[in-house]
């Protein structure tokens, strides 16, 4: 879950569908990378704070 949340938004050829997007010329590979960097972090701040709570849930932390 953690990997497939992460691949199109972190590079322009993440995925499949990533390099159609990026081709059809809407956002520069700058703007991309900026935008991946951004949603990586949020990602993994999600998945960090969440999966803290549920380790702990869990009884595993």
């Amino acid at each position: 879950g953690f990997s497939s949340s992460l691949m199109m938004s972190l590079t322009h050829y993440g995925t499949g569908t990533a390099p159609i997007i990026f081709g059809s010329g809407y956002v520069t590979l700058a703007e991309w990378w900026k935008a991946g960097l951004v949603m990586s972090i949020v990602n993994l701040l999600i998945w960090g704070v969440m999966g803290a709570f549920w380790w702990h849930w869990l009884g595993y932390w």
